[in-house]
């Protein structure tokens, strides 16, 4: 069965229910969604490989969440009564670590059942009809780009040895300068960060990420959005995929989008 999914989902608070930032009631970005939980649901993965840029992160090393359990709060946004609880997949993480031993990829197991806000407000827009799917959350490293492609590559070589139906999430927003009232500031790197991705992801070609300055994203406050894209790219790479940007929205200064990639 292998890989049937990828996108790229926004993770911004903004997108809860209750949480509309006034002034912008973000209308693109939640039907595309809910069209995209839709897709999602017609794809019945078993499993989500669900890459955040705020998951714990090491120096030297990628991490995967091997918790047997996970739990997603809403309490920082005010909701004290929504919770997510989702299991983990023991068995697909051990042929991670497996993979990664036999071509020295640097791997780190950890345990953490609770999960960070990236990946919890992701997990909220596409899990409410998939309870019985399973989780493994992945983190991104302090190492070059290349490596966050390499490691992108090894987890799609590990679903296509796998019998199982694994979608593969991205939750990162674009650049976080774009407006006056961003909590960086503006700075024109924001725009021309999205741009670039928009662009990208328009022609079908996420390698291309790869070839953009670093310093574009640090300028745009976007580093790890950029790593997390990049190892998506990785993902996908020597695959025929099909792009659909969905929705493509500017929230208090950051760029969110929602894009669906289709395997062909």
């Amino acid at each position: 069965m292998s890989l049937v999914f990828a996108a790229i989902i926004p993770h911004s608070p903004s997108t809860l229910p209750g949480m509309e930032t006034p002034g912008s009631q973000l209308a693109k970005t939640r039907a595309a969604l809910k069209d995209l939980e839709g897709e999602l649901y017609v794809m019945q993965p078993d499993t989500l490989l669900l890459v955040s840029p705020h998951a714990p992160m090491s120096q030297a090393s990628f991490s995967v969440n091997y918790a047997p359990e996970f739990i997603c709060t809403y309490e920082d946004f005010g909701d004290n009564t929504t919770s997510l609880r989702l299991h983990g997949d023991i068995e697909l993480v051990s042929k991670i670590r497996e993979y990664a031993d036999q071509h020295a990829m640097p791997v780190n197991m950890i345990t953490q059942p609770e999960l960070d806000y990236g990946a919890a407000v992701a997990l909220y827009h596409l899990t409410q009809h998939l309870p019985a799917v399973k989780i493994i959350p992945v983190s991104l490293a302090q190492l070059p780009v290349e490596q966050h492609f390499q490691f992108g590559a090894m987890l799609r070589s590990v679903a296509l040895k796998s019998n199982k139906r694994i979608a593969v999430i991205s939750s990162a927003e674009l650049g976080h300068t774009l407006t006056m009232d961003a909590a960086h500031g503006y700075h024109p790197a924001g725009e021309a960060f999205d741009k670039a991705v928009l662009d990208a992801i328009k022609q079908g070609d996420l390698t291309q990420l790869q070839s953009f300055n670093l310093e574009l994203a640090e300028s745009a406050q976007s580093v790890n959005e950029f790593r997390t894209l990049v190892l998506l790219s990785g993902v996908l790479s020597n695959a025929g995929i099909q792009t659909n940007l969905l929705s493509y929205e500017v929230d208090r200064g950051s760029g969110l989008l929602v894009a669906q990639f289709s395997l062909i």
